[in-house]
């Protein structure tokens, strides 16, 4: 999620792949479902979650664009072939956390014009797509194709 996603691109496609997003997504957000995976099941076309996020993963090439947002490419990918995801947006974050996150970005960073309350007023809980989500990843890790995904054959760039 997030960092661990930009970690995972930069680890595997280069430092290319992830840079600054041109503006910042803070805030609840719709993303599109690109592409209906085992990951994403069971989300539907469009979900409004939770983002908080200065870089983005970019899309290169070796990587399947999952997921995206109007401001990012990139909201999740896979690597096909090999048992790799990745998600930008936050379904985990409790509603305390993100509170004070926002509070904090418009006390502290007005240049990025969030309005704490306007986003608290259109707050959805992200912990039934968390629950969808990481639902979705265990029935991946215990299927039985995931004997013929190998990481094996991944090396960093």
């Amino acid at each position: 999620i997030c960092y661990g996603h930009q970690a995972i691109a930069r680890a595997l496609f280069g430092p290319s792949a992830v840079g600054r997003s041109a503006v910042p997504e803070i805030g609840w957000k719709e993303i599109e479902v690109l592409q209906e995976t085992d990951l994403l099941a069971g989300l539907g076309p469009r979900f409004r979650v939770f983002l908080s996020h200065f870089d983005e993963v970019r899309p290169v090439e070796g990587l399947d664009v999952l997921a995206c947002s109007e401001r990012c490419e990139v909201q999740a990918f896979r690597v096909p072939g090999h048992p790799v995801w990745g998600i930008q947006f936050h379904p985990e974050m409790p509603r305390q956390e993100i509170e004070s996150l926002l509070e904090e970005k418009e006390r502290d960073r007005p240049d990025l014009g969030v309005d704490a309350a306007r986003e608290l007023a259109g707050a959805v809980d992200g912990h039934p797509l968390m629950d969808r989500i990481f639902e979705n990843f265990r029935g991946l890790a215990r299927s039985p194709d995931r004997t013929t995904c190998s990481t094996g054959d991944l090396e960093p760039r």
